[in-house]
């Protein structure tokens, strides 16, 4: 069955945003940007159904900049405008909220900006995902496109926070080569052209602070690599990822199990959804694999419950199914549902979904 389409998401988003459940139509909405940025109607319904007014203006604005002459987007935003007051000096550049003073990290979406050692982009907590897979999608089509020093320093930020750092750093080399005086652009550039070099181009693998909390790790003899297995803070354990499989069939979770520690995760079981919640509140993990028919509550149930806690609301969860159905996919997509797999799993489709939703060694 072929993943969702534009159709399909904008139809499911908007039903959820006429229904009241924001936090669902949000996460169709981003992705139907991501799949097609430069159209602005789920920018348009992102708009209405965020309660922050400046980041309303912020997604309205992204409307206009793909149709200068929409007329209920120049409409809106002016009405906006009245009631917003005097402009905030500072606006995250990914999901428009305001602030007196330039953040380190963003309180909204949890991108981190300023910092320029590799480490402390692996620290807690992560940012908004979807967010920002759309804002870059955003920034790489044709009404997002510039050649601004800003434009190419945004998306190298962007992929820094997603975790994807041989993207990164093409984009922080051209801000820094258009712009001078930003010290810490110019460390943290030098640094990751460093590190990509240590590390092999394309490689995955991100250094973690020898101390667990975000500092860098000690260097030994020269060209030696820094260390990759530290603790991982709220875990306790070495930075592998960690996976939460939380299905009643102890056949699924064996096999599942197996095929994640021989590639490197970690796994953590739980045979129902009470189960589940009682493993998320003793650590947060990576990724979440969750069936949907489970006794005592259901994997949809689940879900709800993990994206609308503060602590895991940005966690992905993969939903598993016996049924291969468009139904089953869209209702797990309206539940928060990162994504979706028909069982029985097999090991490569497996593989292809935690590179997506949790690349070992990276930050999510």
């Amino acid at each position: 069955m072929a993943s969702p389409t534009l159709v399909d998401l904008l139809a499911v988003g908007i039903a959820a945003a006429r229904s009241g459940d924001r936090q669902a139509a949000r996460g169709h909405l981003l992705e139907a940007i991501r799949l097609r940025p430069e159209y602005e109607v789920p920018w348009l319904w992102l708009s209405w159904i965020t309660a922050n007014r400046a980041q309303a203006a912020w997604f309205l604005g992204r409307v206009l900049a793909i149709s200068p002459d929409h007329r209920q987007a120049r409409d809106w935003m002016l009405r906006l405008q009245k009631t917003l007051g005097k402009p905030d000096p500072w606006h995250c550049p990914f999901c428009g909220l305001g602030a007196r003073q330039a953040e380190v990290r963003c309180p909204g979406c949890q991108a981190l900006f300023a910092a320029s050692r590799i480490d402390a982009w692996c620290a807690l907590p992560r940012a908004d995902r979807p967010l920002l897979r759309a804002c870059v999608a955003f920034l790489e089509c044709p009404a997002g496109r510039s050649e601004q020093p800003s434009w190419h320093w945004m998306l190298g930020i962007a992929h820094l926070n997603l975790g994807n750092f041989t993207s990164a750093f093409p984009y922080l080399r051209q801000a820094c080569a258009r712009s001078s005086g930003n010290s810490t652009l110019v460390r943290l550039t030098g640094e990751l052209e460093a590190w990509l070099a240590e590390q092999g181009a394309g490689s995955p693998a991100v250094p973690r602070g020898s101390n667990g909390d975000g500092s860098a790790p000690a260097r030994g003899a020269a060209g030696a690599r820094p260390s990759t297995a530290p603790e991982r803070q709220g875990i306790g354990a070495p930075a592998r990822n960690l996976v939460l499989v939380v299905d009643d069939s102890p056949t699924v979770r064996k096999l599942v199990g197996v095929t994640l520690e021989s590639c490197g995760y970690r796994a953590v079981m739980a045979a129902d959804g009470m189960q589940a919640l009682a493993r998320l509140g003793e650590s947060v993990p990576d990724l979440v694999l969750l069936d949907i028919a489970m006794p005592k509550l259901d994997g949809y149930r689940v879900c709800r419950m993990i994206k609308s806690n503060q602590r895991t609301r940005l966690v992905p969860v993969v939903m598993l199914s016996g049924k291969d159905g468009l139904f089953d996919r869209l209702r797990g997509r309206a539940a928060g549902a990162d994504d979706y797999m028909t069982k029985p799993v097999d090991r490569q489709t497996l593989l292809r979904a935690l590179e997506r939703w949790a690349p070992r060694g990276m930050p999510n």
